[in-house]
């Protein structure tokens, strides 16, 4: 079971279901078939699938920095 809360509403996936409460009630929301974020994440979280590592993450974070740095600025930035 994962229960995500947030501000406007909460998402949970329980049994293969995904269900979103806010304002209006609870209802179900239609998966898509293969791998989706919530199967992705619990293969992550029970070890069957080792995802990227603390460096990648890290440096796709550099990146996506310094990709808003050079829209924010207009100009060409260097990557380390």
């Amino acid at each position: 079971r994962i229960r995500v809360v947030g501000t406007k509403g909460v998402v949970e996936y329980q049994n293969g279901v995904v269900t979103l409460i806010d304002e209006n009630g609870a209802r179900e929301l239609e998966m898509c078939e293969g791998r989706n974020v919530f199967s992705l994440f619990l293969e992550r979280v029970s070890g069957k699938d080792e995802g990227v590592s603390m460096e990648e993450s890290i440096y796709i974070t550099k990146v996506a920095l310094k990709a808003r740095e050079a829209a924010e600025t207009g100009k060409a930035v260097e990557i380390e």
